[in-house]
């Protein structure tokens, strides 16, 4: 999932982007909500889970943000924008990391970024959801959330702070993800290959149906029909991998996510920027760029490991 997204930041085909964008955001929503401990936080108090939720998604957002924003100097630069024109764009941009709006012109460089803010909105809908003591309202509660979000991407509503309309949409797939888990799917799916491609159809059918969407903009178009789809395909994704796929590269890539999140906007404007330079006559197809992002974001994941491994507070960890 995490390669698909290096495909649709590369401004692929509109099919294909259609295709990746029905299904691939939501897929991180369920399996966060899949990956839940909950004997591990359902008794944990509200504010020390809260507090360990922001150590692990708002510290590195505003770390890579604010990386990104020195790296996006020279961009600008090279743009044309310095002096004051360049002291009040930055200043632009370090208020719109604060609102963690995703528009690459508001947050350059770092514009998928806005799915950690909005996941750590999740999770904290998410802890109150499952102190919910009945199944049926916690269902209700999901109802809710879905009618609220839907009405706001109808709306057109502005792109709220920290993407609270998202998060409303992604706790239900969380809830989602997390009842997937309690009932062992994929464990005890009887003819998995068949039921991989059943839900595969069904999803795609409904994401083509559908109009484009884009969890980031809130644009949800239909929701049945956008709901419906992701599940379905990211069904069928559990269900082959889970029976397939015993691989580590894969896992490593997996591992990682938000160094490549954090940075793949900027391995692709500088990846432009060499390219220009070396082959000034030949435009640089989408297929390739996100062919060239892959050793270029793993370069970028060894060093921030690398950086991490000096850290005091990591050295002096039990890891």
């Amino acid at each position: 999932m995490i390669l698909l997204v290096l495909v649709g930041h590369a401004d692929p085909p509109k099919l294909l982007w259609k295709l990746i964008y029905g299904f691939h955001m939501p897929f991180f929503f369920l399996l966060s909500g899949y990956l839940f401990d909950a004997e591990k936080y359902g008794h944990m108090r509200f504010w020390p889970y809260c507090k360990k939720r922001f150590v692990s998604y708002m510290i590195p957002y505003f770390i890579y943000a604010f990386c990104n924003l020195l790296l996006n100097i020279p961009l600008e630069v090279r743009r044309g924008i310095v002096g004051r024109a360049l002291l009040e764009s930055t200043a632009k941009h370090i208020f719109w990391i604060f609102y963690a709006i995703g528009d690459i012109k508001k947050t350059p460089n770092c514009t998928p970024l806005w799915f950690l803010p909005c996941l750590f909105l999740c999770c904290l809908l998410f802890y109150g959801l499952q102190h919910i003591p009945k199944e049926s309202l916690r269902w209700a509660v999901c109802a809710v959330f879905f009618g609220i979000s839907y009405w706001l991407s109808a709306a057109h509503v502005p792109q709220l702070p920290w993407h609270v309309d998202t998060a409303l949409f992604g706790t239900v797939l969380m809830q989602i993800g997390f009842t997937a888990k309690r009932l062992r799917f994929p464990q005890r799916v009887p003819l998995p290959y068949l039921i991989a491609a059943v839900a595969a159809a069904i999803g795609f059918f409904c994401i083509v149906r559908n109009r484009p969407i884009d969890l980031n903009s809130m644009t949800l178009q239909n929701a049945a029909l956008t709901l419906v789809g992701a599940v379905c395909v990211n069904a069928s994704v559990f269900l082959l991998f889970y029976k397939l796929y015993r691989g580590k590269l894969l896992a490593w890539f997996g591992r990682n996510t938000m160094p490549i999140f954090a940075f793949n906007y900027a391995a692709n404007a500088y990846l432009r920027w060499l390219w220009e330079i070396l082959f000034p006559n030949a435009a640089l197809s989408w297929w390739l760029l996100a062919i060239l992002d892959v050793p270029c974001l793993c370069g970028v994941i060894l060093t921030v490991r690398a950086v991490r491994r000096r850290l005091p507070t990591h050295r002096g960890s039990k890891r």
